[in-house]
Order: structure tokens, then C-alpha cells, then sequence
């Protein structure tokens, strides 16, 4: 496989947050967060890229302005939707994040470790540019991987942040990110 370029943008900020809500749209300030993204990809000569998104409504809320200003087709891919956390009541999801966040990888419940390594298989995998539009934990598994922690947790993307992968046959060869929060974890 030949070298390839990834970029990963996080969600515009959510009307409401992910303990408060399974899968809410975009505030006002995520929306324009989401047209201030799309022109600055624009802008980076991405033509030759695929757009992909979340299912969730946060991200195709922010993948939207970008594929209409370039006329390309949103393709949902369920690999890169937020963590598992269905049976995780949402008053109870802040504190089992971050149970999570401190628990080894390799003592992962195992469908938490079957997203992440999902994850990993269709980022190496990728042959073609791809625009993805996720979420800040889906950044985590694989900034985490690339840098070989033994936890998923490794930096606070900031809402629409750009993450830049470099892969070449098959190993991430390189990953920058935009704009790293230096903040508590607002997930």
C-alpha cells in the first residue's frame, strides 16, 4: 500500500451533552464550528478525499457544510461512532469514562476492545485519502496506539479539531493534532 493521508475531525459542539443525551444534533456554536471546519479543509487541498462520518447526529452535523461545499457523498461508517456505553445509564457515564480511560488495554471489557481494534484494522487498512468526522475517544484509541499507551486516554481534542495521519503499508507513520485542550475532559 502506498502512502496514504487520514485527517480526522472531532464533532462541533453537541446542544447537549453526552451524559445528557444518546445522540444529540449540533449547538448553534457547534453549526458554525462545522462551516468555519469545512472552509479550512477546503483550504488543504483535499480534493482526492472520501468524506466519512459517525452515524451519530454530532458528526453528520459536522461533516454536512463540507460535503455540500465540495458536492461529495457523506458515507456513514459505524467503525468510527463514540465508544459503547448503551448499558451505561447516562447519569453514570462521566464516572464509567473514566474507569475506562484507567483501565489497561488489555483489561478492556470486550466489546470496549473490539470497537477500538475495529478502529485501528480500518485506519491501517485505508488505501485512499479520507475526511472522518468522530469523536473524541475514537482520536484517543488511535493517537494511543500509534504512540503504544497501555490506555486509551492521550489528549483532549478540541471540538472540530484537525487530526493528521500519515500511513504507509500499513503502519501509521506519523500523527499530528490541531488543537489539543489543555483542559479537564469534556467529553
Amino acid at each position: 500500500m502506498p502512502k496514504n493521508r487520514i485527517i480526522l475531525i472531532r464533532h462541533g459542539e453537541a446542544s447537549l451533552s453526552w451524559q445528557n443525551s444518546r445522540n444529540p444534533g449540533l449547538s448553534d456554536l457547534g453549526n458554525m464550528q462545522a462551516r468555519s471546519v469545512a472552509e479550512m479543509i477546503i483550504g488543504m487541498n483535499t480534493e482526492n478525499f472520501s468524506i466519512i462520518s459517525s452515524p451519530k447526529k454530532r458528526a453528520l452535523e459536522t461533516a454536512r457544510p463540507l460535503a455540500y461545499k465540495t458536492q461529495k457523498k457523506i458515507t456513514i461508517d459505524e467503525t468510527f461512532t463514540e465508544i459503547p456505553s448503551e448499558n451505561i445509564p447516562n447519569a453514570e457515564k462521566m464516572s464509567w469514562l473514566k474507569e475506562i480511560f484507567s483501565t489497561d488495554n488489555e483489561d478492556l471489557p470486550g466489546n470496549i476492545s473490539e470497537w477500538k481494534n475495529n478502529i485501528i484494522k480500518k485506519i491501517l487498512n485505508f488505501s485512499k485519502p479520507k475526511i472522518i468526522f468522530t469523536h473524541f475517544v475514537v482520536i484517543n484509541v488511535i493517537i494511543s496506539f500509534w504512540k503504544k499507551k497501555k490506555f486509551i486516554y492521550s489528549c483532549n481534542p478540541e471540538y472540530t479539531s484537525i487530526t493528521n495521519i500519515i500511513t504507509n503499508d500499513g503502519i501509521i507513520m506519523d500523527i499530528t493534532l490541531s488543537n489539543d485542550r489543555k483542559t479537564h475532559i469534556n467529553v
